[in-house]
């Protein structure tokens, strides 16, 4: 097995070897799937042509793990663990972390109006980003995902 034959692989044909492995069934690792048994079967042989080696012996009752096939198998489980790990951290780090809210508020009023809202708002968002400028740049702003709200004034001349 190369190199780059390694540095190409798809973790995601990994994980669905393991589940067909563990199943040792293609239609039951493909409903564990959630696709059907066609493309897990085209993965499957991708994933053998790509590594150069027989996974599966295939028999009318099921599919049997070749020595290749426990071998690698064995040398992804770690890699998957660490996958599972890594995404798990991710979501609670991104759950304790809330991304900023972009808040655009028009420039036509007082600023002081919007005193009592921004303190509302910078209580319960951790991180507040506000933006200034004239409504229709506020809306072009919210339009193109720059920004996640405005107060802006109304009518808009955004021709």
């Amino acid at each position: 097995m190369t190199t780059s034959r390694l540095h190409s692989l798809d973790i995601r044909l990994l994980r669905a070897f393991a589940v067909v492995a563990e199943e040792n069934n293609i239609s039951r690792a493909a409903q564990r799937l959630f696709i059907s048994q066609p493309p897990l079967s085209r993965h499957m042989r991708q994933l053998e042509a790509q590594l150069g080696v027989t996974l599966f012996q295939r028999h009318s009752k099921g599919l049997i793990l070749t020595d290749a096939g426990r071998e690698v198998l064995e040398m992804i489980r770690p890699l998957l663990v660490l996958q599972e790990r890594t995404l798990a951290a991710l979501s609670q780090l991104s759950a304790h972390s809330p991304q900023p809210l972009r808040l655009g508020l028009t420039t036509a009023f007082e600023q002081g109006i919007f005193a009592a809202v921004e303190s509302a708002l910078s209580d319960h968002t951790r991180a507040l980003h506000i933006t200034r400028h004239a409504s229709p740049a506020l809306a072009q702003q919210v339009r193109k995902g720059k920004l996640d709200a405005a107060l802006v004034a109304l009518p808009l001349n955004t021709e």
